[in-house]
């Protein structure tokens, strides 16, 4: 394995552990989504080409949580907007009443 492939997987496992996953659990999750975003059930268009042929979906959690709980799995757009909004229900119902 190249020494960035490696260094990209080491940084996944370093990244996985804040929120109390394994790779192995991350990868139930994925399959357990078809590899798709939870939110929209599309795939993940950024980032590496992961094993599987698909990329990697960020792992979505409840803020302020500790230890973290774990939601799902996101698409970068998805979780975007989640952080964009703070979390915040109200707010996004609001934005979809304007939308309508």
């Amino acid at each position: 394995m190249p020494a960035s492939a490696a260094m990209k997987v080491k940084f996944r496992e370093i990244n996985l552990r804040r929120y109390k996953i394994t790779p192995e659990d991350y990868q139930r999750m994925y399959y357990a989504q078809d590899g798709l975003c939870k939110i929209c059930r599309q795939p993940e268009t950024q980032g590496v080409v992961n094993a599987s042929g698909g990329r990697n979906l960020s792992v979505d959690h409840i803020h302020g949580r500790i230890p973290p709980v774990v939601r799902g799995l996101l698409c970068h757009r998805c979780n975007k907007v989640l952080g964009m909004v703070r979390d915040n229900a109200d707010l996004l119902y609001a934005m979809a009443r304007y939308l309508t």
